[in-house]
């Protein structure tokens, strides 16, 4: 699943310096506005010890986290709306993430310059936030005006623009009063027609207190971090306060040496990590787990996810041709040390469809694999898609012979290979393939008894017409008897 955040800001609070320690990479942080011109995309392990705990157990060639993307995009600066700075740039950057990593800036160094001179986090807030809101509230304007033109048309078309007009009006009030989108409440019909206006402050948003290694040992204390916590409380966001000059520091260091370094800043874990779990809850997301000799991965699905839709994560076949799920939870699974024991006592569970999986599943799934077989007009009147076995020729033969009956074809005993084989003879000899075989058709059988195609109706001979004569062409005049 690829979803990415957005980390945004102003110049010089920090955000490449983020960037770099939770990715790994070595982003320009440079002490001037726009050191960031095009956005870096870096893709981020989420830490799981699930992950490991089941890897201890399966023993895999290889262990996969969860993963997500982050974005380190352009600063912003006032004017931004009208395409002051990298402003167009970086509001056409943010459009495309999916949630948006606000850094503000709560350290003082003299070293490091600030566009507005002085350190105060609501008070960039306020500028990011109004930009966008400008923006919002100009594409907003643009989309009514389309929307008021349709809302002039009779019947459907008309009432359905009426009702966008109605939502659009909602999110506008709350633009100019200087609410962002994301705090319009909706109904559940109001929310798609809110969703299809791509508006930048309908975007759920983590606050990131960005401060200095001395305010690690007092953050609960800090008044500038408490202001960005009240600022998150009363808006129902998301918020973490992290030194990202030391987390860069952190990820330099060989793994035996983290521990020790963590515990002289006053840290039990680094700060990069509560970072990533709280923006894989802002997502709405959750992992589920696979396991076995080859790979033990943790996959990455919305929460409220139903068990074929999670299996389309590994792969869409799976969830096109799902048949059931076998489920355990991870911890259980852990209990009875292994798969074999949890199934011998009943621990694993069948799910179908409907089943919402949950964090923290184990899941196996069964399904049929599908292929598409074309045959010519001679042969079908469309495409057929069939299920595949595990023999890899198409479908089962209720004839007992190597192939399939083509699903949608009106000659019921025609039986053709997977591996690409034509249908026509001709076509297969010039490219020196073999022929596929057809089993012909019972003496006594009748092309009219045959079961047609959904598409196809049996041909109908009327009495004592001859089955093989040549039809009549459709222009063709009847010859006369005189």
């Amino acid at each position: 699943m690829g979803l990415s955040i957005g980390i945004v800001g102003l110049p010089n609070v920090g955000k490449s310096t983020l960037f770099n320690a939770l990715s790994g990479a070595s982003v320009l942080a440079a002490n001037y506005p726009f050191a960031t011109k095009d956005p870096n995309v870096g893709v981020v392990p989420v830490p799981d010890d699930r992950v490991e705990k089941l890897a201890a157990l399966y023993k895999p060639k290889k262990t996969t986290h969860a993963a997500l993307q982050f974005v380190d995009i352009a600063g912003l600066v006032r004017g931004a709306s009208k395409g002051e700075g990298l402003g167009n740039q970086f509001l056409a950057n943010i459009r495309e993430v999916d949630a948006v990593a606000h850094v503000l800036r709560c350290f003082s160094d003299p070293d490091v310059v600030h566009v507005d001179g002085t350190i105060d986090p609501l008070r960039d807030k306020e500028v990011v936030d109004t930009e966008l809101q400008l923006k919002d509230l100009e594409s907003l304007e643009k989309k009514r005006e389309r929307r008021l033109k349709d809302a002039k048309a009779p019947g459907k078309p008309g009432e359905e623009a009426k009702a966008d007009l109605a939502v659009y009006d909602k999110v506008r009030a709350a633009l100019e009063a200087g609410r962002p989108a994301r705090s319009v409440p909706l109904g559940e019909e109001e929310e798609p027609r809110a969703r299809e206006l791509f508006l930048l402050t309908a975007k759920p948003v983590l606050y990131v207190a960005n401060v200095d290694e001395s305010q690690l040992a007092a953050l609960d204390s800090d008044p500038l971090v408490a202001k960005v916590r009240a600022l998150a409380r009363a808006e129902g966001a998301r918020m973490v306060a992290i030194c990202s000059k030391v987390e860069a520091e952190i990820q330099q260091l060989p793994e035996a040496e983290r521990g020790e370094y963590l515990a002289t800043v006053g840290l039990s874990e680094p700060g990069l990590n509560r970072l990533v779990r709280e923006g894989f809850a802002l997502l709405g997301l959750q992992s589920f787990f696979t396991g076995g000799e080859d790979e033990c991965r943790a996959w990455v699905i919305r929460k409220g996810t139903r068990a074929p839709q999670a299996a389309g994560a590994i792969h869409s076949d799976f969830e096109r041709g799902f048949i059931k799920a076998e489920v355990i939870r991870w911890d259980e699974l852990l209990r009875h040390g292994s798969e074999a024991a949890a199934k011998s006592r009943g621990a694993m569970r069948v799910e179908g469809k409907d089943y919402v999986v949950q964090d923290g599943d184990v899941m196996h799934t069964r399904a049929r694999v599908f292929t598409t077989v074309k045959a010519t007009r001679r042969f079908a009147a469309r495409p057929s898609t069939v299920p595949l076995v595990a023999t890899g020729r198409v479908g089962p033969n209720p004839r007992g012979t190597g192939g399939t009956a083509l699903a949608s074809c009106s000659f019921a005993y025609l039986w053709l290979h997977a591996a690409g084989d034509h249908p026509s003879p001709s076509r297969n000899r010039a490219r020196g393939a073999p022929t596929p075989s057809v089993r012909a058709l019972p003496p006594a059988t009748s092309i009219a008894r045959l079961p047609a195609g959904p598409n196809v109706p049996p041909r109908r001979h009327s009495a004592g017409a001859d089955p093989a004569a040549k039809p009549a062409r459709r222009n063709e005049r009847p010859s006369s008897s005189r």
